[in-house]
């Protein structure tokens, strides 16, 4: 759509994290994953516009879990 990103798809970033999951106008919005390749954390939840928006569940390198909005 007009050279935008658009539905679902993976998305690679140079530094190795990847976005997995639903965009609208380029941006991340809906369900998602955002993998950080770097430290080892993950999200796994809502989006809007390319932030985390709504529920989601955060997991830290070290094992530790957040789970909520």
């Amino acid at each position: 759509m007009n050279g935008h990103k658009s539905g679902r798809g993976t998305y690679y970033y140079v530094n190795g994290n990847f976005y997995q999951g639903e965009w609208r106008d380029d941006k991340k919005d809906g369900r998602g994953v955002y993998s950080y390749n770097t430290t080892g954390e993950k999200y796994e939840g809502e989006w809007k516009t390319g932030e985390r928006n709504g529920r989601g569940i955060y997991y830290f390198a070290f094992g530790d879990t957040y789970n909520g909005q």
